[in-house]
């Protein structure tokens, strides 16, 4: 399969931000971006605002019969935050579980889809689009965690390469060596009565709060729980409904009940400060975290976990001596990613990135090395090939 062959059924999907882009599968669906008229089916991979934007997501409800297509649980987190909330009890927003195939979608050319589990935050999809007009079937890992069982199975892969460039060997990190870090410092902030605060994004804060659930006391001894961010409230709520998918067992967030964070609890927060009793803070901006206090213990996730890890010892504080970086992520890296590849077999993959790096150039010549039987290109190249003028 060469390159010209892929350009008649895919293409990059630009918005105006260079950190999200959607792609067109076939004339009849786009992936994670804007689609143009009610001819095509706008499917969601999961819920980050890199994947799908309230303008997305406006943009179809603007179409008349648009459609969008999601897991239940993104469907669920998406009316979190997004300013179309309603969009849950939308008839033109439907939800496919995972391991199903879809019914034909016959005003967007009878195409099917079907969802695998992505193992990246609750709710995300692997997916596989079958489209009677293209002779091969078309895959899209989206943001895949290290841990996926049940790949898709498609001729042509789309490959997130994010994080393909990041060992988890000791050269750059080791995931359940930071876990263990973080539970070691919620101890100690316990044992020492220090205020906490937790910084993350959603989907990885809320495997960070489940892990300190499971692992400490810390849910137990203390309700002096505080945000400022109601969709944090949401999204634990959210993961709650789905103990099996989010692989978070359900007692463990039953502690967060509707009466465990205190919204908008400023003043509150500064009373019990002065009442010398622990607080917990959660966050999803570091910058928030910081004003709290300076003998405060800050927890924060870094989503580029470069930071080099092989002991507890070398998790160092940043800043001041109660700040750390924990280097954690919830997207497949460099081994587990070639693994991936392995599971899936694919014909042909097309890498692809949402940033500025060029780790989809890395991967795909990487790819080329390892596995020479396999096509592989990137998005950018697909998106700048050129036909050649017949003569």
């Amino acid at each position: 399969m060469k390159l010209s062959d892929l350009k008649k059924h895919i293409r990059v999907v630009k918005d105006n931000s260079i950190f999200t882009h959607g792609l067109s599968v076939g004339n009849h669906c786009v992936i994670d971006g804007p689609i143009n008229s009610k001819d095509q089916l706008h499917i969601i991979s999961h819920a980050h605002q890199d994947h799908v934007t309230d303008p997305h997501i406006k943009n179809t409800m603007g179409i008349q019969n648009g459609k969008m297509l999601s897991t239940e649980p993104t469907k669920k987190l998406l009316r979190h935050g997004a300013k179309h909330r309603n969009i849950i009890h939308d008839y033109r927003f439907d939800h496919l579980e995972y391991g199903e195939i879809s019914k034909p979608y016959i005003e967007q050319g009878n195409i099917q889809v079907e969802f695998k589990d992505a193992g990246h935050i609750l709710g995300s999809a692997q997916v596989k689009v079958i489209d009677p007009e293209i002779e091969f079937t078309i895959g899209y890992s989206g943001d895949i965690g290290a841990k996926v069982h049940t790949p898709i199975e498609s001729d042509v892969l789309i490959l997130d390469a994010t994080y393909s460039n990041v060992y988890e060997d000791g050269t750059n990190f080791q995931r359940d060596l930071v876990f263990e870090a973080a539970i070691d410092l919620v101890n100690f902030a316990i044992n020492n009565e220090i205020n906490l605060n937790i910084v993350g994004r959603n989907g990885i804060l809320q495997e960070l709060l489940h892990i300190i659930g499971s692992e400490t006391e810390l849910w137990n001894i203390n309700k002096n729980v505080y945000t400022d961010k109601k969709q944090i409230i949401d999204w634990v709520n959210t993961y709650k409904d789905y103990p099996e998918k989010g692989n978070q067992p359900k007692e463990i967030f039953n502690l967060m009940d509707s009466d465990f964070f205190h919204g908008d609890g400023y003043i509150n927060l500064m009373k019990l400060k002065k009442e010398k009793k622990q607080v917990i803070n959660i966050f999803n901006n570091s910058n928030d975290a910081q004003n709290i206090g300076k003998k405060d213990l800050i927890l924060n996730i870094d989503n580029s976990p470069f930071q080099k890890i092989q002991s507890l010892d070398e998790l160092k504080p940043q800043k001041n001596k109660y700040f750390y970086n924990l280097p954690l992520t919830a997207h497949e890296t460099g081994e587990s990613m070639y693994r991936y590849i392995e599971m899936v077999n694919p014909s042909v993959i097309l890498t692809d990135v949402r940033s500025e790096s060029n780790n989809d150039l890395e991967l795909s010549k990487n790819i080329v090395t390892h596995f020479p039987g396999i096509g592989s290109w990137t998005t950018r190249e697909l998106e700048s090939f050129q036909y050649e003028p017949s003569r």
